[in-house]
């Protein structure tokens, strides 16, 4: 928490006391809305409230529908006079206006001075975005970051919050699931001792030490894609040599199927353009959204090379028999062989766009290896575009090692006359 207001004392006093204890109703917490409650009381007037969550989805998927739309929803016990703006992304009642923003596109926050910008579920944000966020709400009297519980492998908050908690500008409060179990004195505790006895001894001890003590200094090793920041950028409309793309098929919500399509200029820089991530039941399902991304990028079926999980060779033959896509068996080859391979191009300088490649973007920050397995391999979780990645660039790998001509040209007057030249170049 970074304090600049008159709120701040008071607002840290409370915290462990009332916000956390408190907060819980049904599982439920409520330790945003209490914040904002407490910090309006303490300035008497109507304040202004930012409120991020790790993505613009979880804004809508978990906080709208759960947190405010849900049928014990902690923000209308709190703000029983409030009205949820949802197309507007606004939360309206008689205390606070409270503005909400996803933090996988941190850039796009509006907005420079607020009363209050509070930051859930940190630790699942990209390093670079808390900085960038508060860049451009500069006006703000006072920030409340909550760090919530790292679900996951990232390391960047174990250098982070050291830094924070010798830096006289900011207050850093820790609770673990031991300050709110759930005992006599406290029925809406969220644990029982029972409970958390037995998920110390299931749990890995780093695991349990994320999720149940909050520990920012746990740490398992096993990220396998880490995209540096100046490997994102803005979509810019550029027209590419090249188009290729990777497909993993999947019919269900659990496992969807993937598409990332990627464009290749004159020089080889290679840049990830596009994706969708949806169940596809059937083959015209899968026309549909493959077709969708296409015409997103003004692009035609002819001009773009498929490589499908090779799993499914009637569902490849029938794509290409019936709607006409140029589109193959990936040359998946193992997978460790393959995550190399995408590592690899990463460090080269692979770039996303951040605009359009944002699940793929979360789904590589996820992403980790499953040390419990005899043979080592990727969590299947969550892995649907990183599968559609990793066939993806493999095969195209091994087609340019194998025949750079196989992959054409855009803009080309004789493609056969090309492709007879480069074989014969290759005698």
């Amino acid at each position: 928490m970074k304090p600049q207001a008159q709120a701040s004392k008071a607002f840290f006093d409370g915290y462990r006391n009332v916000l956390m204890p408190a907060a819980t109703r049904s599982g439920k917490t409520a330790y945003i809305p209490i914040a904002i409650c407490t910090i309006a009381q303490i300035y008497g007037r109507k304040i202004k409230v930012l409120v991020t969550e790790p993505t613009n989805d979880m804004v809508r998927r978990v906080l709208f529908k759960e947190y405010i739309e849900g049928d014990e929803s902690p923000w209308m016990k709190i703000f029983p006079d409030g009205k949820l703006l949802k197309s507007e992304k606004i939360f309206e009642c008689s205390t606070a206006r409270v503005y909400f923003a996803g933090m996988d596109v941190p850039e796009r926050i509006e907005g420079v001075a607020y009363d209050l910008v509070c930051m859930d579920e940190l630790f699942q944000c990209r390093q670079e975005a808390p900085q960038i966020a508060m860049s451009r709400t500069g006006q703000t009297e006072g920030y409340c970051f909550f760090g919530s519980t790292p679900y996951h492998k990232k390391t960047w908050y174990r250098k982070w919050v050291p830094l924070k908690l010798n830096d006289p500008d900011w207050s850093v409060i820790h609770v673990s699931a031991y300050d709110i179990i759930k005992t006599a004195d406290n029925p809406n505790g969220v644990f029982t001792a029972n409970e958390l006895e037995r998920q110390r001894k299931e749990l890995p001890d780093w695991l349990f030490r994320q999720r149940y003590l909050a520990d920012w200094a746990a740490r398992a090793e096993g990220i396998i894609f880490d995209i540096p920041r100046d490997n994102i950028i803005e979509s810019d409309g550029k027209r590419y040599t090249k188009y290729m793309a990777g497909l993993d098929f999947g019919e269900s919500e659990g496992h969807p199927a993937g598409f990332v399509l990627m464009g290749i200029d004159g020089l080889e820089n290679k840049v990830i353009i596009d994706e969708f991530k949806k169940p596809c039941r059937g083959d015209s399902e899968y026309n549909r959204e493959i077709e969708t991304v296409l015409k997103r990028n003004k692009l035609n079926k002819n001009e773009v090379h498929i490589f499908a999980d090779d799993a499914r060779p009637g569902q490849i033959h029938a794509l290409s028999s019936e709607y006409h896509y140029r589109i193959k068996a990936a040359k998946k080859g193992r997978v460790l062989d393959g995550i190399a391979t995408a590592q690899t191009e990463i460090k080269k300088g692979l770039k996303f766009y951040s605009d359009r490649c944002r699940k793929l973007i979360s789904e590589c920050d996820y992403y980790s290896m499953n040390d419990d397995l005899k043979i080592p391999a990727p969590y299947k979780t969550d892995d649907d575009l990183c599968d559609a990645f990793r066939y993806l660039l493999v095969s195209a790998q091994r087609v340019k090692t194998a025949n750079a001509s196989e992959i054409p040209e855009q803009n080309t007057r004789d493609r056969n006359s090309r492709s007879i030249l480069s074989r014969n170049r290759g005698r």
